[in-house]
């Protein structure tokens, strides 16, 4: 088979993680001998032309625009149809398999593929196809997830004035007309996406590659050395760093830990610039910057040595988190993971056996959870080896990579 990948980000190294992704399942279904080519997109300023790698293994469309366009030009680009369709002509495909269209190839992408083949997918990373952003309304907050389903006016507070009234409908029009399966990479993303008028979606979880993340004990003691935390008790968290992945909340559970653990150590990684404004979005006195420390952005080799650094491993969004793969990765690591109880983190992280599912805006309890594993190395241990297994049982890629060949050749 032939098989089409979209994205519209193909970053080789770091960046975004579905790009990260779409090049490991392009890897991975390489290996069943099916020719596949990504077909992604770069910015004007880099090249006006289409870009094509060997063997068409990968080719870029160019594509600039104001971003405040996007509601209206993630539905239809002209120019990027028209490059599209020149290159689908050539690649004959049997298979489409769309990610994150929802910047750049637009989903305009769907109706030029059905002129090809019948076998479109479409697997959903985040919410995009049913919202303008990240979802925390208050009613989906207050329910403790439950309350999936948005208004107009939800859509309009998170778009304000690039709101589309039209943009949500004519998107599950356009899935509709066109695809034959969408996938969610989490039950409670493919629930929401039911929840918001798109039917019947097919949950595949991520995979990651386990031996990648297992750090060498020497890189480590460096890493250690390198950023003074020798001796410290380690509470990671690494992500994007953005109000709603819960580093204030975060930050003020560490308050209470640090009392009772006068050594742990909160380290993010990530911009320091932005982590500065989010430490001071916290309700915490300024000694606390004390016993946090921000390492900038890692590569994944030294973000891999950053989790054998740490003791416990925590992403707190206070958003629909779709599906956190740091958990995965840390627990690849043998590392305890403390997680938000909003999201797909509970179908990652099995509480009171590979870690905890806490709410992060309960402070205490978050903290509690965090001293429970710090002040027991014994429990530390034994649900960083539960956490390792079920990451081997349940997340791997070779997993990940069958069932989307499964669903292909249904």
């Amino acid at each position: 088979m032939h098989i089409v990948i979209l994205n519209d980000d193909f970053p080789m190294e770091g960046g975004d993680s579905v790009a990260h992704l779409t090049n490991i399942l392009a890897e991975g279904i390489r290996k069943y001998n099916h020719k596949v080519t990504i077909i992604t997109t770069h910015r004007k300023a880099d090249s006006k032309d289409i870009l094509s790698g060997e063997n068409d293994n990968q080719i870029s469309i160019p594509i600039s625009y104001r971003p405040s366009l996007r509601s209206y030009l993630s539905l239809y680009n002209p120019p990027v149809s028209k490059s599209l369709q020149k290159v689908l002509n050539r690649l004959k495909p049997d298979i489409v398999h769309a990610h994150s269209i929802h910047q750049y190839l637009s989903y305009d992408a769907l109706r030029i593929a059905k002129k090809h083949t019948d076998k479109i997918f479409l697997t959903c990373h985040d919410t995009m196809g049913i919202a303008f952003g990240r979802i925390a309304t208050n009613r989906y907050i207050s329910s403790t997830g439950k309350n999936l389903r948005l208004s107009p006016l939800d859509h309009i507070r998170t778009a304000r004035l690039e709101y589309n009234p039209f943009r949500n409908t004519l998107i599950r029009s356009c899935i509709k007309k066109n695809v034959q399966t969408v996938t969610a990479v989490s039950h409670a993303l493919a629930d929401c996406i039911e929840a918001n008028g798109i039917p019947n979606v097919k949950t595949i979880h991520n995979g990651i590659d386990i031996a990648y993340w297992k750090p060498n004990q020497k890189d480590v003691i460096a890493f250690l050395e390198k950023h003074n935390l020798t001796g410290k008790k380690i509470v990671l968290f690494s992500g994007r760093l953005r109000r709603e992945k819960g580093v204030p909340q975060l930050v003020n559970a560490m308050n209470i830990v640090r009392k009772k653990v006068p050594n742990a150590m909160l380290v993010i990684v990530g911009e320091k610039e932005r982590w500065e404004g989010l430490f001071k979005e916290a309700s915490v006195p300024d000694d606390m910057k004390k016993y946090c420390y921000c390492t900038g952005w890692l590569s994944h080799k030294e973000l891999a040595i950053a989790y054998g650094s740490a003791h416990i491993v925590s992403t707190p969004s206070v958003y629909l988190d779709p599906f956190v793969l740091v958990n995965l990765e840390a627990m690849s690591n043998y590392k305890p993971v403390i997680g938000t109880v909003f999201g797909g983190t509970k179908e990652i992280v099995i509480n009171n056996e590979t870690g905890f599912v806490r709410n992060p805006l309960k402070t205490k309890h978050f903290a509690y959870a965090i001293l429970a594993l710090l002040q027991d190395d014994n429990l530390a241990r034994k649900m960083g080896e539960a956490g390792n297994k079920r990451v081997h049982e349940q997340f791997t890629i070779k997993k990940m990579i069958d069932e989307y060949l499964t669903l292909y050749t249904k």
